[in-house]
């Protein structure tokens, strides 16, 4: 099945290797994911998703390695604040 990144990704003619791993739901951190596929964690990126006070929700895409800084995020984005999203409330939105 493809995602809609793929899909993107093939309608733009970028070249990709999709790799496939087993996924365990107690460790769904983009280091472990790496570990997993045998890249290292840089090329890794995770997608956080953040709710502002003021704009609402937004992405945040960063290589595996690295953390979310959320006052940085706060100012480029236009609040004042933000914080991540559980991830049980990902799904749904």
């Amino acid at each position: 099945m493809k995602t809609n990144a793929v899909r993107i990704l093939d309608t733009l003619g970028i070249s990709y290797e999709l790799r496939s791993y087993a996924v365990d739901e107690e460790h769904l951190d983009a280091v472990t994911v790496a570990e997993k596929v045998g890249l290292p964690a840089e090329q890794v990126f995770k997608t956080l998703l953040a709710r502002g006070d003021r704009e609402g929700l937004c992405f945040a895409v960063i290589p595996g390695n690295m953390e979310l800084d959320l006052k940085a995020l706060a100012k480029v984005s236009g609040d004042r604040k933000v914080e991540l999203v559980s991830l049980k409330e990902v799904q749904p939105l």
